[in-house]
């Protein structure tokens, strides 16, 4: 699958050696490829280079702060000898690292949005000032109009009024289209500010992280001048992606059910990741490599009264005390919890592919998509359990005959083209056969009434107690539509022989101890549109005198 650049339109990267002395060879390698897994990620850069004859020192001048030489890689393909490797840690790049397209095309992007919004703003000014001149002449000729100043000559008034009324009229005109244009500017104001904050935000990100720099040196000899090509693979911890889904439920068309599969991933390692081939993987390259082994169990016997004192740390998994103590420098540390990563006991699971991905640090979590899965006529069904719902719940039934796992994430699960709700997606192994919920039946109506309920002592010639309970399950169906229902309950069970458990039901259950649970009963009918259906539910319970239940 090709997918396009998802943050940035990347740039072909440019393999040219940097200013430097004349036998340092500073390299320009971006990030050509990345393999996330859940926690951290697998960076590789590369570059192709035209080697002079003599002896020099390879550098890559700006890798990510904090850099550590553990897992790296440094591979260099040419007629060439390598010697030393090392890696310093910078507040700076020593050398000149050039700006990159997308840099320069940003900062474009803000001179222009800058010089928008200033020219917005002068613009605007003007049209206020078009205004307020109009709003002076009104308030001028109102004066004139008053009579206000020196008396005019009696022949002079027609003059004056026509004046007035002519000069009142274009002001009001030249004010109304005065603040409908300053109407308008102010929109275009807000609109190219925000342009402005957009384009600022677009350079914050693509700027070199502030947080220092690694720098790579590698000597490297050559008999003669030649070209060679680098790779350098290294490990960084700030990355890490998720599975989600999109769960499509189509009970209305083609009666199928439709799985989109999509990673979110995130970095934030202070290099941006431009134009680079993208692998997702399971595995987790920070776990453990090999199970903790057990410590040793000592148990050990003393005469009544003369147990010596244990630390408040001694239990059944302490290593052997006293003299079988092993010395201090050669116990067994406590074993750190393993995380929760999607390791999926040892079957790793790769996405691969053939285009490539700009994903910049410390960009908010990016969705990236990757496939879809189909499952013809899954088995759709009401569930209900009146004893915690007053409603049933859509359920989807379906074996997972894709010939591969899918992963616990996320999911977004919609029901006929309608969102319904979010929750976890637990791992489903291939071949499994799977019950997905999708969303409430506000139509299917669930009561559960409890008819009598009775405890105590029984008399005084009984020397037993007992518990009774009688209710009624009902479900209305109010959707206008029949509906396979699967009805839920529970009576109590028992694992003392002194307490006794009797039940009875109407109708009988379909199945007894559902999903492998004791005490949990299911009722399975088809309620068509309008029914009301009604189970009967009862059982007791009793008990020697003298004790009590819980």
């Amino acid at each position: 699958m090709r997918l396009s650049s998802i943050l940035l339109a990347a740039t072909a990267p440019m393999a040219l050696p940097l200013s430097a002395w004349a036998d340092d060879l500073v390299l320009d390698a971006p990030v050509t490829a990345v393999e996330v897994y859940p926690s951290g990620a697998k960076v590789t850069r590369s570059v192709r280079f035209d080697v002079p004859a003599g002896d020099h020192q390879v550098i890559l001048p700006d890798l990510p702060a904090g850099l550590r030489s553990e897992g790296a890689k440094l591979v260099i393909e040419g007629a060439v000898s390598i010697g030393p490797e090392s890696l310093s840690s910078l507040d700076a790049p020593l050398f000149e690292v050039p700006q990159s397209a997308d840099l320069t095309a940003a900062l474009a992007a803000l001179q222009a949005a800058q010089s928008a919004y200033q020219q917005v703003k002068v613009t605007r000014a003007r049209a206020q000032a078009k205004a307020d001149a109009a709003k002076a002449q009104m308030a001028y000729a109102a004066k004139l109009g008053q009579g206000e100043g020196p008396s005019p000559d009696p022949s002079a008034l027609a003059e004056i009024a026509t004046l007035v009324a002519e000069t009142t009229a274009a002001a009001v005109v030249a004010q109304a289209e005065a603040e409908a244009e300053i109407t308008a500017l102010s929109q275009d104001l807000d609109r190219a500010q925000k342009a402005q904050t957009r384009a600022r935000a677009q350079v914050d990100r693509l700027r070199a992280a502030p947080n220092g720099v690694t720098q790579l040196s590698v000597q490297l000899m050559a008999d003669a001048a030649g070209e060679a090509s680098l790779s350098y693979s290294y490990f960084v911890s700030n990355a890490g992606w998720r599975p989600v889904y999109d769960l499509y439920l189509d009970r209305e068309g083609d009666g199928s059910l439709r799985i989109e599969r999509g990673a979110s991933v995130a970095q934030q390692t202070g290099e941006h990741w431009r134009g680079a081939e993208l692998t997702l993987s399971t595995l987790s390259p920070s776990n453990s490599v090999a199970a903790n082994e057990p410590s040793p169990w000592l148990r050990r016997i003393f005469d009544k009264g003369a147990r010596p004192m244990a630390s408040a740390s001694y239990d059944k998994r302490s290593v052997a005390l006293d003299s079988m103590m092993e010395p201090p420098m050669a116990e067994l540390a406590a074993p750190s919890p393993m995380t929760a990563g999607a390791n999926l006991g040892g079957l790793n699971v790769t996405y691969s592919y053939g285009g490539t991905v700009d994903l910049l640090s410390g960009a908010a979590q990016t969705r990236i998509p990757l496939d879809a899965l189909s499952f013809d006529a899954p088995q759709v069904i009401a569930v209900g359990a009146p004893l915690t719902d007053t409603s049933a719940y859509v359920r989807a039934s379906f074996s997972n005959d894709s010939g591969e796992a899918i992963l616990p994430g996320e999911g977004t699960y919609y029901l006929d083209g309608v969102l319904v709700g979010s929750a976890w997606l637990s791992m489903i192994a291939a071949g499994e056969d799977v019950d997905l919920g999708f969303g409430e039946i506000r139509g299917l109506q669930l009561e559960r009434i409890v008819k009598d309920r009775e405890e105590g002592d029984r008399g005084i010639i009984s020397r037993s107690n007992e518990e009774t309970e009688q209710v009624t399950l009902k479900v209305t169906n109010l959707t206008g539509e029949a509906w396979d229902m699967l009805l839920l309950d529970r009576v109590p069970v028992s694992e003392q022989e002194d307490l006794k458990v009797t039940w009875q039901a109407t109708p009988q259950p379909s199945q007894e101890n559902y999903d492998d649970k004791r005490g949990v009963l299911a009722w399975e009918t088809e309620l068509a549109a309008g029914q009301v259906w009604e189970v009967q539910l009862s059982h007791r319970l009793s008990w020697p005198e003298g004790q009590i239940l819980q």
